[in-house]
């Protein structure tokens, strides 16, 4: 008697397994909002600013130091070279101008041993014997007075007088 009642046992629990749902939506539940919050009132009170206002170069950069601006920020120096040519040291190099307009001014090339002394220094010219960068690529020039071996000191270009557009 056993064998009939375990098919009809698992008959009826497979018609209970299989059952039929339904999706009920609820459209027509209220929706809670949220009120919208007041601002606090209270207003802070800035100062006002004084003083000059930013002046700007022909491309709308600020000039906030008028005597490195052009130098820090369109002047790029590369392919320096120093050499002995007879007695004389000299030292050329490519200056690359990305200012749109002439510049002219003053740069010096310093040359420093190990301590931080100068021992050399030559004024930078280009073939005009002024200091006038055009715009692009300019080759530039010095003869440097040298009180010892400056063949693997440090160097640095310093401003004489400001890079100006012209």
């Amino acid at each position: 008697m056993r064998k009939p009642i375990l098919p009809i046992l698992i008959l009826l629990l497979l018609l209970c397994a299989c059952v039929r749902q339904k999706l009920v939506l609820h459209y027509n539940e209220p929706t809670v909002s949220a009120a919208p919050t007041p601002l606090s009132e209270r207003r802070v009170e800035l100062p006002y600013l004084t003083g000059q206002p930013f002046v700007q170069d022909m491309n709308g950069l600020p000039i906030i130091d008028e005597k490195t601006h052009y130098f820090d920020n369109y002047l790029r120096f590369s392919e320096i070279r120093v050499y002995m040519y007879g007695d004389s040291v000299l030292m050329d190099g490519i200056c690359t101008s990305k200012f749109s307009a002439p510049l002219i001014g003053m740069l010096r090339i310093s040359f420093y041993d190990a301590e931080g002394h100068r021992i050399g220094t030559g004024e930078l010219t280009v073939a005009d014997d002024k200091f006038r960068l055009l715009p692009g690529e300019n080759n530039i020039y010095a003869t440097i007075f040298a009180e010892g071996d400056i063949n693997f000191a440090d160097f640095q270009f310093e401003i004489v007088s400001p890079i100006l557009p012209e």
